[in-house]
């Protein structure tokens, strides 16, 4: 994917709702714990566009990347989130 796809605000947001769907859908802990690497592990679309906030120029670089750490925190919390309700 290159930058203009993965840090764009609906991608970032699709990525969010997708993480948000699994991690509801999941009916037990260990079903959780699969899921996760998806939307939280090093391929996850969201750490992929953190990656890609270097090759942007300064100007954009600070707006994307709170944007890219608002969807980091939102998937985070909702698995957490989760996480205590099926303990």
């Amino acid at each position: 994917m290159s930058e203009s796809t993965v840090l764009e605000l609906e991608m970032l947001e699709d990525a969010v709702a997708d993480a948000l769907r699994a991690f509801e859908a999941a009916p037990d802990l260990v079903a959780l714990a699969a899921v996760r690497p998806a939307h939280l592990g090093d391929r996850a679309p969201v750490l992929l566009a953190r990656r890609e906030l270097g090759s942007l120029p300064g100007s954009q670089r600070a707006e994307a990347g709170k944007r890219v750490n608002a969807a980091r925190a939102r998937v985070q919390e909702a698995f957490d989130a989760r996480r205590a309700v099926l303990e």
